[in-house]
């Protein structure tokens, strides 16, 4: 294999790290990692994201999300995880509400060092992951039913 039969998987890679980054940036993973970034693991309970949205971007089917008693983990799927550390949000720093949408309705995660930034989940997954983590119908703690 000469030099000329390998630069298209070099330009490949490249072009594919650089829109990972670049997804990652825009929609606001990146400035979440910088206070989120996760140190821990989680050994089981994690579920497949089918639709989630962040900033500009919806992430189908790319992410997988757990909760426990501690907090909210996040983390992308290998091929898309360039750009896109995995993130933990304690249950201290997060807020939840009900966001109606045209279709169906979503779970709304707000984080408290970075209140622009919200991931919304649909409700049947926000539900979930608050049962997952026995926060669900706790009152006070969050704004769903």
């Amino acid at each position: 294999m000469s030099c000329h039969d390998v630069w298209p998987f070099v330009a490949f890679a490249g072009l594919w790290l650089a829109i990972l980054n670049l997804i990652g940036w825009g929609g606001g993973w990146q400035r979440l990692a910088t206070h989120y970034r996760r140190t821990t693991q989680v050994a089981r309970g994690w579920r497949h994201v089918i639709t989630a949205y962040l900033g500009w971007f919806g992430y189908g089917n790319s992410l997988r999300v757990a909760a426990t008693a501690d907090g909210l983990f996040l983390a992308a799927h290998l091929p898309w995880r360039p750009g896109h550390p995995p993130l933990f949000f304690p249950w201290d720093d997060v807020t939840v509400r009900s966001v109606p949408g045209a279709v169906w309705d979503y779970f709304e995660f707000r984080f408290a060092k970075e209140p622009r930034k919200a991931v919304y989940f649909t409700a049947y997954l926000g539900r979930k992951l608050l049962a997952d983590a026995g926060r669900l119908g706790r009152p006070g703690l969050f704004d769903v039913e």
